[in-house]
């Protein structure tokens, strides 16, 4: 129940839409085709949303989309930042996941992906789920998709197990060193994948995104 004390729900007039992650006690990373012009919110702390009195939720004052994204434009550039109405405080549900700043990317092939998306009944889950999947050539992920899938992406998927409807936006991650410690890395953003949420999804390259996730955060600090 302490794991993943970076995931967000995203709000849009009180239902969840998207998922993301906390990145900053300010800034909240998640897909661009996730952001709306109504009234945005997002819940911290929460592991099972049947119990809501864990968590809090804040209001979003600012959707920060990247300005090359368009949904037409192949689902490329899918990465936008949230900024919350205030600064919220670290505990033990809540805390931001590590970005891939000067991180070598090198031989990365197992992620996890988490989320509280569809499940195999169709019903949204009540409680946050996480499934382990693996880096696939993007050749792949193209040709099913019939979508250009390039180095700003990340392909990946398993037999077993798949992000879902409701689960976009949130953090495709992977344990990683950092500094001589092992800890979890964001890698990618859930962008798009099949409806019947089996095989192999498109991810957001976080990494490749870094310096425009920095500049952001400092001009809308």
């Amino acid at each position: 129940m302490f794991s993943s004390p970076w995931m967000v729900r995203v709000m849009v007039m009180g239902k969840q839409t998207c998922g993301g992650s906390l990145i900053t006690s300010r800034f909240i990373l998640t897909a661009a085709h996730c952001v709306y012009n109504g009234n945005m919110t997002v819940r911290l702390g929460e592991y099972d949303t049947r119990n809501p009195r864990r968590g809090f939720e804040v209001n979003v004052d600012r959707t920060l989309v990247h300005r090359k994204f368009t949904e037409t434009y192949e689902q490329q550039y899918d990465i936008a930042l949230l900024r919350m109405a205030k600064v919220v405080p670290f505990s033990v549900h809540i805390r931001p996941i590590c970005l891939p700043f000067n991180v070598e990317m090198i031989n990365v092939s197992r992620f996890k992906v988490t989320g509280w998306g569809r499940l195999q009944n169709g019903k949204m889950s009540p409680i946050l789920q996480t499934a382990y999947i693996y880096a696939k050539d993007r050749r792949h992920c193209a040709k099913k998709f019939g979508l250009a899938v390039d180095k700003t992406q990340i392909c990946a998927g398993s037999k077993e197990r798949d992000s879902c409807n409701g689960d976009s936006g949130g953090p495709l991650s992977a344990d990683m060193d950092y500094i001589g410690q092992v800890r979890p890395i964001q890698i990618g953003i859930v962008s798009y994948g099949s409806p019947s949420c089996t095989g192999i999804t498109v991810y957001t390259n976080v990494s490749h995104y870094m310096n425009w996730i920095i500049h952001v955060m400092i001009r809308n600090s």
